[in-house]
C-alpha cells in the first residue's frame, strides 16, 4: 500500500505541478520525507494524507489509501524542534572511532574508525537525502555523542528530522538513541511534554528495530520523567 500511496502522490504533485519542496512546506514537513512517501520507502504519518488531499485538491483520495499500519510511523504529528537547514554542527570533541561504550547500529559494540571532521560535514549534508552508507552511520553515532557531551540539542533535532523514518534496523536503533538524548534534553529544559513525547518515540522506533538494549535505557528515562521530571 506504500508503494500505491507514493505513486499516487507523485502523480497529483506533478498534475498540480508543485515541486517535492513546495510540497513539504505547505504541510509543514520536510522535502525529503515528501520523497520517501512518493517513493514507497515509508508510510505517511497520521494526518499527513488528509492535509495533502486539501493542498493538492485530490478529493480524499489519498486518506482512502492511507493504511497506517507501518510499525516505523512516527507518533508525534510534527517532529520537533530544527526542521530547516542551517543548524551549527557542533563536532567539537571529534573522535578518530567510536568512543568505547557506544555501540555502532551497523557493527556492534565495536570501536569502528569515524571520518575526519571535515568530511564528516559533507557527509551530514545528503542525510534524508541518500540512504546512509556505514560512513554516515558511523558520522551520526559520533554525532550523537558529540552532541551528548556539549548538551547541543538542536543539531538532534535537526538530525531527528531527516533520520525520519528510518527504514533499516540500524537506522531505526539510532533513531532511538537520538530520540532518547533529545528527551533527556528537553526534560532538562523543563520541557517534560515534548520530552516524554520524544521518548514515547524513541520507544516506537527501538521496537521497530527489536533493539532491547536501548527499549530498556528509554523505559527507564520514562520512568525517571514520569517520577521526579528529569531523567537521572
Amino acid at each position: 500500500m506504500a508503494a500505491e500511496f507514493g505513486r499516487a502522490l507523485r502523480a497529483h504533485r506533478r498534475r498540480a505541478r508543485l515541486t517535492q519542496a513546495q510540497v513539504g512546506e505547505r504541510v509543514g514537513y520536510h522535502h525529503s520525507l515528501i520523497s520517501k512517501v512518493e517513493s514507497g520507502a515509508r508510510t505517511p504519518p497520521r494526518g499527513l494524507a488528509a492535509a495533502l488531499d486539501e493542498v493538492l485538491g485530490t478529493g480524499g483520495e489519498l486518506a482512502a489509501l492511507d493504511t497506517q499500519d507501518s510499525p516505523q510511523q512516527t507518533l508525534l504529528s510534527l517532529l520537533p524542534g530544527a526542521a530547516a537547514d542551517g543548524v551549527r554542527i557542533p563536532l567539537r570533541h571529534w573522535p578518530a572511532v567510536l568512543p568505547a561504550g557506544i555501540g555502532c547500529p551497523e557493527h556492534g559494540a565495536v570501536a569502528c574508525r569515524v571520518p575526519v571532521a571535515a568530511s564528516a560535514h559533507a557527509l551530514l549534508a545528503r542525510l534524508g537525502r541518500d540512504r546512509p552508507g556505514p560512513d554516515l552511520v558511523h558520522v551520526l553515532t559520533a554525532l550523537l555523542h558529540d552532541c551528548a557531551a556539549t548538551d547541543a540539542l538542536a543539531p538532534v533535532e535537526w538530525a531527528l528530522h531527516r533520520l525520519a523514518p528510518a527504514d533499516s534496523r540500524a537506522l531505526l536503533t539510532l533513531a532511538a538513541h537520538y530520540a532518547r538524548v533529545a528527551g533527556r534534553m528537553r526534560a532538562a529544559r523543563g520541557q517534560d511534554a515534548l520530552g516524554m513525547a520524544w521518548l514515547g518515540q524513541g520507544l516506537t522506533w527501538a521496537a521497530a528495530a527489536g533493539d532491547a538494549a536501548v527499549t530498556g535505557r528509554l523505559l527507564r528515562d520514562v520512568a525517571a520523567l514520569t517520577r521526579v521530571g528529569v531523567p537521572a
